[in-house]
């Protein structure tokens, strides 16, 4: 495995134009490798590349391959390698979920460690020899909320490829969807705590690494959710805890390790410049926009929350930025609101306005969000929320794009 602190200026952007699954020895591998450099491999979401290596981190980036195989049940593996994160004493907490799906539908979920970089997964039998492999990034990285800025410079995940039968074929991948969506957020756009339904749930899950992770499920979260529903191509960068002038676990009033200290990565936690994510690059037809609720939520009892002519000022520069980055390129955003908080959210309303004045051919739509309850993990919405979430917001982004949404695929 290539050290991840030797990434430097040789890292380029790589543009991305049920079964359980073990780990598994080499010695058991099927006898194709298809390395993680494949053109004939597709990829969703901000990644980065080292040599024949993709390095990932944001949640909901995904690889694909189009397989012509036996309609048989097939083996393939996954191989991915856990980083040496920082602080030292914390690879646990680099414990990804990703999800495994054939044909849109899931199959098979798996969780890294630093035992193994080597995954195995059964694909059950098809009617026809076509199968669309798809795996997920189902989680976010855990030692950024955790330990903000000890965790910065620390190397991300390396997917390396994959490893298929003999008897099957690797296909040139899918065409990619005429529709594109964007999520910037916080834990709410992550997921976490979606899996949470029950008292004995809700005392495990605030445990990092192993319980936050246990019950976080970005797949249930309302990113994946209104992308299928709009049949769109998704990107997601959020971060549980980060706010816009301070995060959610400190006690300090402003901290520089906000999400515009994030934003512009490829890779969240690597600062390198060759890593910035080029805008170029990709352009969604819409942005959704939902932060804010740490700057209030735990600030609002220890005193520390920000004024809410200063959070209005830090926030509407922060999106500013971000639409400029486009360069005149995107069409529509949505900035939400809630529904963990709500003292800020006739702040986020003006601040909607200003980017709207600041923007004047950008459709800029406000939405505050509701719940009857918050039955995830730390008062925060559970899967039925998600769900709830994405009704909510699927009208707006309709007006917004002019879309046509299908609730029924919303199968999960």
């Amino acid at each position: 495995m290539t050290p991840c602190h030797e990434l430097g200026k040789s890292l380029v952007l790589l543009l991305a134009a049920g079964c359980a699954a073990t780990s598994i020895s080499q010695d058991d591998a099927p006898n194709k490798f298809i390395a993680a450099d494949n053109r004939q491999l597709q990829y969703t979401g901000r990644v980065g590349k080292n040599g024949s290596q993709v390095l990932w981190e944001w949640p909901g980036v995904a690889v694909a391959a189009n397989l012509k195989c036996s309609t048989a049940s097939i083996v393939v593996q996954v191989h991915i390698s856990v980083p040496s994160v920082k602080p030292p004493l914390t690879t646990g907490f680099e414990i990804g979920k990703y999800k495994v799906l054939v044909n849109g539908a899931s199959v098979a979920e798996f969780q890294i460690s630093d035992k193994s970089d080597t995954y195995n997964v059964t694909l059950p039998a098809t009617k026809g020899e076509m199968r669309s492999l798809e795996v997920v990034k189902n989680s976010e990285l855990v030692t950024i909320p955790v330990f903000w800025s000890m965790s910065e410079g620390s190397p991300s995940t390396i997917f390396k490829g994959i490893t298929i039968p003999d008897t099957c074929t690797l296909l040139a991948p899918s065409q990619r969807p005429a529709r594109r969506l964007e999520f910037v957020g916080d834990s709410i756009t992550c997921g976490f705590g979606n899996l949470a339904h029950n008292l004995g749930d809700h005392v495990k899950c605030v445990n990092p690494p192993g319980g936050w992770v246990g019950y976080e499920d970005f797949s249930l979260g309302f990113p994946t959710l209104i992308s299928k529903s709009f049949k769109a191509e998704m990107h997601t960068q959020c971060i549980s805890n980060v706010g816009i002038t301070r995060n959610g676990n400190t006690l300090a009033k402003t901290t520089l390790f906000n999400m515009s200290h994030y934003l512009h990565r490829t890779l969240p936690t690597v600062a390198d410049a060759s890593l910035q994510w080029d805008y170029k690059s990709w352009t969604p037809d819409l942005a959704v926009v939902n932060l804010g609720t740490n700057d209030y939520d735990i600030a609002q009892i220890v005193h520390a929350q920000p004024t809410l002519e200063f959070f209005e000022s830090k926030y509407t520069s922060f999106l500013v930025d971000y639409v400029s980055r486009y360069a005149g390129r995107l069409p529509a955003m949505l900035v939400a609101c809630g529904p963990m908080t709500k003292v800020q959210c006739p702040t986020v309303a003006k601040v909607a306005r200003n980017v709207q004045a600041a923007f004047p051919a950008l459709k800029v739509s406000y939405l505050e969000l509701n719940l009857p309850k918050l039955g995830g993990c730390i008062f925060h919405p559970d899967s039925d929320g998600d769900l709830s979430l994405t009704k909510q917001m699927s009208p707006e982004i309709s007006k917004l794009t002019g879309w046509d949404m299908s609730m029924d695929t919303l199968v999960v």
